[in-house]
């Protein structure tokens, strides 16, 4: 009897120590887990929309979201899409004033449509071959206070390789609103109380308008269509007091000589090695270049005084 009595106390010791022994990894993997939370930046990219149609030339990202996955507030400076090694479009610029995105919350961007896309020397890129090109991974870069000042820095990836092409998307906003380059006609319906609302329409939108139908004669001129339409304003569904009509082709090529820029169309990728190899090697020779030309500079300058 006393040694039954002494194994079920033996059995009874052990169950204790393996609870005890379970329960302490727990509470580790909980206390882990919490200082996780707590350290670095972590966060999702849930989605991001790269739209291309028929109405505009140029593929654009339409929206992201993104997700903190830390416990604490996700600062960030800038966004980037990463669309190759390389190759980086700018959506957003938060370094006046950064964003910050509270403990798991989800935030979402939505964009309007762009006209072109642009470098730091203002010449006009056509991107919609790499974005159509599925064999390549693209991804959402949020710049941190961690990734900003620790672990990268897109702005500084170009000063350590001049390979590295960094772009913004450029729109051009008519009553808060940025339209496309395919539009043919802005029309903006101003009422009693002078609020303006603003439709885009092509030349081929006959039946666009309720109640007015347009030919292919109206649509030929903005002057033409602008005095028939005043004419008939009160036909609308809601009469508005004055509709001004803007050719919209005429004036973004008024206004950035749109027709005459030059394209330069981004059609091959850089690899691995000539971004990471060759690039760099171009990097340490161009900074080489410069120096002698600056220390010339400076001779002469010295020579001078």
């Amino acid at each position: 009897m006393d040694v039954i009595v002494i194994f079920l106390q033996n059995q009874w010791n052990d169950f204790i120590s393996w609870v005890s022994l379970i329960i302490s990894f727990i509470a580790l993997w909980i206390t882990y887990k919490t200082f996780w939370l707590k350290i670095w930046d972590k966060y999702r990219t849930i989605s991001y929309c790269p739209l291309s149609s028929i109405e505009t030339t140029d593929i654009y990202i339409s929206s992201i979201t993104v997700q903190n996955l830390k416990d604490k507030p996700l600062v960030i400076f800038k966004i980037f899409f990463q669309l190759w090694y390389n190759i980086f479009i700018e959506l957003e610029d938060f370094e006046n004033k950064p964003l910050i995105i509270k403990p798991f919350e989800v935030y979402q961007w939505n964009y309007w449509p762009i006209l072109f896309y642009l470098d730091s020397w203002l010449k006009k890129y056509n991107l919609n071959k790499l974005f159509e090109d599925k064999k390549i991974k693209n991804k959402i870069i949020l710049e941190t206070i961690e990734w900003k000042y620790k672990k990268f820095h897109v702005l500084h990836s170009f000063f350590k390789n001049y390979y590295t092409l960094i772009f913004q998307p450029f729109r051009y906003f008519h009553n808060n609103k940025s339209f496309w380059d395919n539009i043919d006609y802005i029309l903006d319906f101003i009422y009693e109380n002078w609020k303006v609302e603003s439709l885009w329409i092509y030349k081929t939108d006959f039946k666009i308008l309720k109640n007015i139908i347009l030919n292919e004669e109206l649509l030929a001129t903005k002057e033409k269509l602008e005095k028939f339409l005043n004419k008939n304003r009160k036909k609308l569904v809601v009469p508005c007091k004055k509709i001004e009509v803007i050719d919209w082709k005429q004036k973004i090529n008024d206004r950035f000589n749109y027709n005459n820029l030059k394209v330069i169309d981004i059609s091959e990728k850089t690899w691995f090695f000539e971004y990471y190899i060759l690039g760099k090697i171009y990097t340490i020779i161009e900074k080489i270049k410069t120096n002698i030309i600056n220390s010339k500079i400076y001779k002469r300058i010295k020579n001078k005084l």
